[in-house]
């Protein structure tokens, strides 16, 4: 048998063999791409119903949200509005003097502040409040009067009351002295982490 004779077959067996061959691996090639869309369109299905699921919530939530917000819960610490509130009570309740420093707000701290929440960056301002009282009460009414007209939230970390030793005629109605530190705790705002604090 001459394999001259038979050129042409053979050349058709090799180039169908080369096709088959091509047409193999581009079958593989064009699987894995597919594989590999199919996972991408799994994955941006997955963040397509996780984004709904997000906005459904927000939708649901706004107006808490928003009503957080105005009340000073959420957002920048209302440092001027906590320190009016507590000159206006002091004036509305008649006492005679009511000091009070602010510190600087610092971030709350895991296993040391009870409103610290790892998702979510949370403030707390510390306040001292000093003042002169004519009886107990007029500390209740005071802090009583500051949680419903203040913006925020606050913790009553300490309070004392104390007998002045001595004293003059013109002070003899209010000796009583009470001191108390305060713990204001503002949550930041989750729609402008972006913009720091």
């Amino acid at each position: 048998m001459q394999w001259r004779d038979h050129l042409l077959v053979l050349s058709q067996f090799l180039v169908s063999f080369l096709l088959m061959v091509g047409a193999f691996f581009y079958y593989y090639d064009r699987s894995g791409a597919l594989e590999d869309q199919v996972r991408a369109y799994e994955s941006l299905q997955f963040t397509t119903d996780e984004s709904e699921a997000n906005q459904d919530l927000l939708q649901e939530n706004h107006g808490t949200y928003m009503s957080l917000v105005q009340q000073g819960y959420i957002g920048t610490p209302e440092r001027l509005q906590w320190l009016e509130t507590l000159r206006r009570l002091g004036t509305q309740y008649n006492l005679p003097g009511v000091e009070f420093t602010l510190e600087s707000s610092v971030v709350t701290e895991e296993n040391v502040d009870p409103f610290w929440r790892p998702t979510v960056k949370t403030l707390s301002t510390d306040m001292n409040v000093n003042m002169q009282l004519t009886h107990e009460g007029d500390l209740y009414r005071l802090l009583n009067g500051l949680a419903k007209e203040a913006n925020g939230l606050f913790s009553v970390e300490s309070c004392r009351l104390r007998w002045l030793d001595s004293y003059g005629e013109e002070a003899e109605l209010t000796r009583l002295r009470g001191d108390c530190q305060l713990r204001w705790y503002t949550l930041t705002d989750a729609t402008n982490l972006g913009q720091g604090l």
